[in-house]
């Protein structure tokens, strides 16, 4: 009895941390992860996203940006969302800035709707976990830049890289 109070209280408390999705294995998405990411390091993902557009019609390059567009995830979120590129602001690496942006601009909400930032977040990084960040589309869909890649995807949440972790959280313009 004292085993299932304490496993309930300490999955009340995780609940309570950690109040975005976190994703539960799903073997399509599995394989789209995996292969995505043997694609985005080979340099391929734009032919893998188009490819996987034919399989699965939330899958889409929405556009290509032109080759002098350095802009990463952050930045392209940033800049979609506030008008501007906030984490010029701060100093420090690209997800550290990014993460005074959220504090600084955003607030955490539990329901995402159109607009709203997602930031992925893999807590095996520590302190550094803040990872990706895309723009909530609806229905389950996320809008995003990924890395320096010429090009902006729309992809359901969890259909990412492995690498930005298993959990995202939503946050909307203060």
């Amino acid at each position: 009895m004292c085993k299932i109070l304490f496993i309930s209280i300490f999955l009340a408390i995780s609940l309570k941390l950690f109040a975005g999705d976190v994703y539960t294995p799903d073997p399509t998405a599995d394989e789209f992860r995996k292969r995505a990411l043997e694609a985005f390091f080979s340099g391929e993902i734009i032919q893998f996203f188009t490819e996987e557009s034919i399989r699965n019609s939330n899958i889409k390059v929405i556009s290509l940006r032109p080759p002098e567009n350095k802009d990463v995830c952050h930045i392209h979120s940033s800049k979609s969302i506030l008008g501007f590129d906030a984490t010029k602001t701060f100093e420090g690496l690209c997800g550290e800035r990014m993460t005074n942006v959220i504090a600084n601009d955003f607030v955490e909400v539990s329901s995402p709707q159109n607009g709203d930032l997602v930031a992925y977040y893999n807590p095996r990084l520590g302190e550094r976990s803040l990872t990706h960040t895309g723009i909530y589309r609806g229905d389950g869909l996320v809008e995003s830049k990924w890395g320096g890649v010429k090009a902006i995807f729309l992809h359901p949440i969890f259909y990412s890289l492995t690498v930005w972790g298993d959990q995202v959280k939503y946050y909307r313009i203060k």
